[in-house]
């Protein structure tokens, strides 16, 4: 199996949408991109042998609070899209089944669905889909 790396713009709008859902706090939102964007890049690194040619340069620079609160706003049902893309992308590295970030993302994924969002079974099954810039 493969994995790439997200754009920055998708882990935006996903700590976006959790930071709207009252998940995290403004001050903590890059902090928390942060963690996202480094199991997504554990992945990649994971599962391939060379990857800097995967990395972007700027998925390894550190979030800002402005990159968050400018990000897409996404409903209910395009979180969990978003969420199933990252995860999908995030999932192959040893550590990642008792990352915070799984469980960050477990928790909106919950959150989601509490506030509407389509019930399909596993954040994987509603489909997967990278937000560009």
């Amino acid at each position: 199996m493969s994995a790439f790396v997200v754009p920055t713009a998708h882990i935006a709008a996903i700590v976006r949408a959790a930071q709207e859902r009252g998940l995290v706090k403004p001050t903590k939102a890059a902090a928390t991109a942060d963690m996202l964007m480094r199991e997504n890049i554990a992945s990649v690194r994971y599962r391939h042998e060379d990857p800097s040619d995967l990395i972007a340069p700027e998925a390894l620079e550190s979030f800002t609070r402005d990159q968050i609160e400018t990000a897409r706003k996404l409903n209910a049902d395009e979180t969990r899209h978003a969420i199933a893309c990252l995860e999908y992308q995030s999932c192959e590295h040893p550590g990642w089944h008792d990352s915070d970030a799984r469980k960050f993302l477990d928790t909106l994924n919950t959150t989601c669905v509490s506030a509407g969002g389509k019930r399909t079974g596993s954040s994987h099954s509603v489909g997967c889909w990278p937000i560009g810039e």
